[in-house]
């Protein structure tokens, strides 16, 4: 699993850009959610983790150690995104996945109409020069 899909589903998931730095609880709660599944989901060190956010490296240890478990405690939306992480992003991969091959779909048909509009296209023009020339 890459560092890069674990950031778009806890940003999916608090709909917050976990980018910006700011020190307001939702924003660090969404950091620690963060770090706490690239931990434990990833092979990724902690300086790999803490680079993917340009922060420093205690600033993940700080937010496993001290705000995971006030998380865990208080907050029961992000504690169940961080206890059934694998079934929710097996969920949310399927569902992009699903509007991925919608879109393949919908590109196809769209493909064909394009041919069938060209054809169309082809053939008025035939019939505008058949009868400029009578």
């Amino acid at each position: 699993m890459k560092l890069s899909q674990i950031r778009d589903f806890v940003e999916q998931c608090t709909e917050i850009d976990i980018s910006i730095k700011t020190r307001q609880r939702s924003y660090v709660y969404a950091r620690a959610v963060y770090f706490y599944l690239a931990r434990n989901h990833t092979s990724c060190g902690v300086e790999a983790i803490a680079d993917s956010m340009d922060v420093h490296h205690t600033s993940v240890l700080h937010s496993l150690k001290k705000i995971i478990p006030i998380i865990f405690k208080y907050d029961n939306h992000l504690a169940s995104v961080c206890k059934n992480f694998k079934k929710e992003y097996k969920h949310f991969v399927n569902n992009t996945k699903k509007a991925k091959q919608d879109l393949i779909d919908e590109n196809i048909n769209l493909k064909s109409e394009i041919i069938k509009y060209k054809i169309m296209i082809e053939d008025m023009n035939e019939k505008h020069k058949a009868e400029q020339e009578c």
